[in-house]
Parts: C-alpha cells; structure tokens; sequence
C-alpha cells in the first residue's frame, strides 16, 4: 500500500511541476550550448581591444582577468558555467521548486485533500523534498552534459569526467536553497510570499562570499567547485556539510508541517 501510495505522490509532483523541470532544464541547456559557442567569437574581440586597441583601453587589472580567462578554453568554460550562469540559475530554480512544495497546495485548496490520503504528512512532505531534489540534480547534470557535448561539437575538448564532477557540489549547494524555500512554503500560506521569504534568505547566504575570512562558509562558493576545478576533486567536507545542512533544513520544515493547521 506504501509503495502504491508513495508512486502516486512521486507522478503527482512531476506532473504538476513538469513546466518548471522542462523550462528550467530548457534554459540551461541553452546556456550551455551558448557558452560553448560564444569562446571563439568573444576571444577575438577581446584580443583586439588588448592587443589592437592600444594601451588603457582596458584596466590592467581587468585585462589580467581576462587574458587568464581565456588563456584555456577549461577555465573559460569552468568560470562561465560554475563560475556564474550555472549556481546563479539554479538558485532561482531551487527557490521556484521550493516555494510551491506545500503553499501551491494550500492555496489551490488541494491540501486539505491530499492530507486525507492513507499516507502521513512526513511521508507526503519527503516525497515533494526527494522529487524536488531529484528533479535538480537530474537538471544540473544534464545542462552540465550538454555544456561538454556542445565544446566538443564546436572544436573544443573539455575533461568530461573532471567538469562533471562539479554537478556534485553544485547539487547539494541547490538542495539548500531547496530546502529553505520548502521551509518557507510550510511557514507562510501563499507561495509567493515563500518565495520572497526564500530570496531574502538567499541574499543573506550570500554574505560570506564578500568576506574573505568567511568564504568557507558561502553555500555559492561551493557550487562553484573550485576544488575540482584546481585540484580534480571535490571538497567532500564541504559537500557534507552542504548535504547536513539541507538534511537539517529539511527535518525542521518536515517537524513543523506536521503540527500546522490545515483549513
């Protein structure tokens, strides 16, 4: 009966979230395919202004910045993907999956109902917190793939096996995110007002990245797997922790969903 039950929940939420799985994989695989495209265009433009454009035409230091950018076709490709479209995107994306996991629910009034299945609530909140986490670590490793197919396609290798493994600590940086905005669809009724409790929150995390003594603590950091990039391995410490902190996370919004009041 659990097993029935748990599969029904399981292509409930893939159903009802399959616009925002399609879209958000739809645009970060477009990403990846522009990134890919955009290293031969864009480093011919940019030599012409350090080399052609004469002296002053760019900052030294930000002309530094983009001579080692593009110096490797690896680092232009990590620093674009990792280092911005990749954790920026998938933030908003975890905090759109997030912010509707309970709120969409009770404002559509369906929560009521789906409360009086033969399933109980920790049960019904852990299917919508797996798909969700699911759903992002399929999406970010499919973008991630396409990324390496499209460098190929256009003329340039990528270490396939090294570049993947920087899904791992994007991944559970966005079961973070995740799981803040599914705390706040449990806290607040209406799912935008979760979703802007969520940003807020987000915005906060971000903090630490400005400080340099604090940046070990800065979720984003770790999406952008630095340590592989640099070293060819993750930062397993910090993926546990990442995975402690969403578990945590998830566990708090799982104890409080089961003592709200449903009307």
């Amino acid at each position: 009966m659990r097993t029935a039950a748990d599969r029904a929940l399981v292509w409930k939420e893939l159903r009802e979230n399959r616009w925002k799985h399609v879209v958000g994989a739809a645009v970060l695989m477009a990403t990846a395919v522009v990134v890919a495209l955009l290293f031969d265009y864009v480093r011919d433009i940019l030599q012409g202004l350090l080399v052609g454009g004469g002296e002053g035409v760019l900052p030294p230091a930000l002309a530094q910045i983009i001579q080692a950018q593009f110096s490797s076709y690896f680092v232009y490709a990590w620093s674009n993907w990792y280092g911005k479209n990749l954790y920026q995107f998938v933030t908003v994306l975890a905090i759109v999956l997030g912010m509707g996991l309970v709120a969409a629910e009770n404002g559509s009034k369906t929560l009521s109902f789906l409360l009086t299945r033969p399933v109980s609530r920790r049960r019904v909140l852990a299917v919508k917190l797996g798909v969700g986490a699911a759903a992002l670590a399929v999406i970010i490793a499919v973008s991630t793939l396409t990324l390496v197919i499209a460098s190929h396609l256009s003329g340039h290798e990528l270490p396939a096996g090294r570049f993947m493994l920087g899904t791992v600590g994007a991944w559970a940086g966005s079961t973070v995110i995740f799981t803040v905005a599914a705390l706040m669809s449990v806290l607040f009724s209406d799912q935008v007002k979760a979703g802007m409790a969520a940003a807020v929150v987000a915005v906060i995390m971000s903090v630490p990245s400005w400080v340099p003594s604090l940046r070990w603590l800065s979720v984003y950091r770790h999406m952008q797997g630095l340590s592989v990039m640099m070293h060819g391995e993750p930062d397993w410490a910090a993926f546990a922790a990442l995975l402690a902190a969403g578990a945590g996370l998830a566990l708090a919004a799982v104890h409080l969903f089961e003592r709200r009041d449903v009307t």
